[in-house]
């Protein structure tokens, strides 16, 4: 009978995510414009045999670590979205809906595990958990960012619940925070759990004590493995920084050496910290199109509208705060700082500038303060869960039947409410545009959006300074200027050839090689028409080439991706070309071209990752299991 109770309880979030899967409209924003071309490329690439890339065509070639900073193609259901066009005859945009939606399952499923065990109460969790689910964290798909964001929250809060009873919990609970620290927004990871495992502590200080005397110091050898296997992607990035840049941040700003820096940094590129006026959309969401908005700070209304919990939720929240129980006032002082983190530089105790001279790791290029609200919605989720749970034992407490019929009555005005929310903020947040495919992209000069997050430096001051120095496609040439001293005597050189009213179709190439080979150039001109078959895939760049004479190739190809040249299947010297890109020389007659990415650590980082995911699935579903 209770099983029967939950699936009418998830009926209509099932029947509106069907007709959002089956849709053939897509999320505005960032949904539109980098992560589903972005899934889709990768998509593509495993369901034609290429498997995970290793670049992202955009803008040259980037490491795909790189986009989002992290690994966030790796999290679990992303992974069994690429699969999922591969395994089944359904399209890319159907798979990127879907695996949208497991990700939001998997987020709930976690938190009401979690408010289980906080409140004692089944009902009490669903309620808390459908405030997730439905509410603004969960259909919305807030640029996923905010799936993203508390993907591992829940879980993390459920391994600390559990470690009284089971000591192995702390397993879990060191492997998330780590990966965490790799995932989205470290900055947001690493804030949100640390101050959840403080709450906790403070909540049971005496037992926190007691359970590490007793197993934490056995364990310290192999949580210090966990932890460096969790954190090797942010340890690739930080080695490879000073080679990035971006197109949002200043290479000035990029160390945030001073506070005013900072500040302006968090002001590049549109919205950093949301205003006291998003709160009301925890009252009354607005559903404006996006055309109409006039949003004076971010103007687009889905960054407001990802508030909305229920004000269903948001009453039985208020009696929570009136309930005694230590999880009241955990949740509340939890809330307030979270409230405040997302306030960011417009709260009354600017948090930011204190985090910000504390150093927090990579806080000095992180501007998201707004997307801290995921917390303050499980902050209210806990607070009504355990409001509800005081409702059912004061019902329980008059009769049995009037406690069932108050329940079913609450859940179903709380489903309903964020039902229609769904339905609407769905019909006014969708297109039936299409993006730009990613793989079109390599041929492209300007910063692409889904690289403008980290570029690598050498090309970014190259399109800056002289864009034309950049081809739109491969050529061929013998008019080579060779110079010595370095990529920035390279670059100036390639503004002086650019100064002096070249035509932007015979870009210059500019190369540090020895004499000797520059003297196999007979002539100083452009080949015209000797690229054939051009081919950009997941696995390599290719091309045909005709050469009538000794020529050198020049490439969109970003330089500092690092790869491998062939030609006719014999590995061949990679020059840099114009300070930033990727050329080489040819012999005369008709060559096969292929540039491939080196393998260098990101992959052992990329399955590292997935086998402590793996590992954390496995535990969690044996441990339940036997609990069961």
């Amino acid at each position: 009978m209770n099983r029967l109770k939950y699936i009418f309880l998830c009926l209509p979030y099932a029947v509106i995510a069907f007709l959002f899967i089956v849709s053939p409209a897509l999320p505005l924003r960032d949904s539109f414009g980098d992560h589903f071309p972005l899934f889709d490329y990768i998509a593509k690439s495993v369901k034609y045999g290429f498997g995970i890339p290793s670049w992202i065509p955009s803008s040259g070639g980037v490491r795909t670590g790189f986009f989002h900073i992290n690994l966030f193609i790796a999290l679990p259901h992303k992974l069994a979205g690429y699969f999922l066009t591969s395994l089944f005859p359904i399209a890319e945009l159907c798979a990127y809906k879907l695996q949208c939606v497991m990700g939001a399952v998997a987020v709930s499923f976690g938190w009401w595990l979690a408010l289980v065990r906080l409140t004692g109460d089944r009902n009490a969790a669903w309620l808390g958990a459908l405030m997730i689910l439905m509410g603004g964290t969960g259909i919305t798909f807030h640029q996923e960012q905010a799936i993203a964001t508390s993907y591992l929250v829940p879980w993390f809060l459920l391994s600390l619940l559990s470690i009284k009873k089971d000591p192995l919990y702390i397993f879990p609970a060191v492997a998330l925070f780590g990966l965490g620290l790799s995932l989205h927004y470290p900055q947001i990871q690493a804030l949100s759990m640390g101050l959840i495992a403080l709450a906790f502590i403070a909540l049971d200080r005496r037992e926190a004590g007691r359970i590490f005397l007793q197993h934490g110091w056995k364990y310290i050898p192999l949580l210090a493995l966990i932890v460096c296997c969790t954190l090797l992607p942010s340890l690739y990035l930080l080695k490879n920084a000073p080679r990035l840049a971006s197109s949002f941040r200043e290479t000035a700003t990029l160390s945030g050496a001073r506070y005013d820096d900072y500040v302006r940094l968090n002001k590049i590129g549109g919205v950093s910290s949301a205003v006291p006026s998003y709160f009301t959309q925890y009252v009354k969401p607005a559903f404006s199109p996006l055309k109409e908005c006039g949003d004076p700070v971010t103007g687009n209304p889905d960054d407001r509208a990802s508030f909305f919990v229920g004000r269903v939720g948001l009453l039985l929240a208020l009696v929570g705060l009136l309930v005694p129980s230590r999880v009241r006032w955990a949740a509340f002082f939890l809330l307030i700082i979270f409230s405040a983190l997302t306030l960011g530089f417009n709260c009354i105790v600017p948090l930011p500038k204190y985090l910000y001279f504390l150093r927090i790791p990579f806080i000095d290029v992180f501007r998201q303060w707004f997307h801290f609200f995921p917390m303050i919605n499980f902050c209210l989720s806990a607070l009504a869960a355990a409001g509800f749970a005081a409702v059912i034992r004061f019902l329980r407490q008059r009769s049995g039947s009037l406690a069932g019929a108050g329940i079913a009555v609450i859940l179903f005005f709380q489903v309903l409410e964020l039902g229609l929310y769904d339905h609407k903020y769905i019909s006014t947040f969708m297109t039936n545009d299409r993006p730009f495919p990613v793989i079109k992209t390599f041929l492209s000069r300007e910063d692409n959006g889904l690289s403008e997050l980290f570029q690598y430096k050498s090309r970014y001051m190259l399109y800056r300074a002289w864009p034309y120095a950049i081809p739109e496609r491969p050529f061929l040439t013998t008019d080579v200027v060779n110079v010595s001293g370095g990529s920035d005597k390279e670059l100036a050189a390639v503004g002086q050839l650019c100064a002096q009213d070249r035509k932007e179709e015979s870009a210059p190439a500019v190369v540090a090689m020895p004499p000797e080979l520059e003297k196999e150039f007979k002539t100083k001109r452009l080949i015209p028409n000797a690229i054939r078959a051009l081919e950009a895939n997941p696995k390599a760049f290719c091309m045909k080439v005709n050469a009538p004479e000794n020529a050198f190739l020049g490439t969109p190809l970003n330089y500092d991706l690092g790869v491998k040249a062939y030609v006719d299947g014999r590995e061949t010297k990679v020059w840099r070309m114009n300070a930033a890109l990727s050329g080489l020389v040819v012999s005369e007659g008709i060559h096969t071209v292929r540039f491939e990415p080196v393998n260098d650590a990101y992959t052992v980082i990329f399955w590292t990752q997935i086998l402590v995911y793996a590992g954390l699935i496995l535990f969690f579903f044996v441990r339940m299991r036997k609990k069961s």
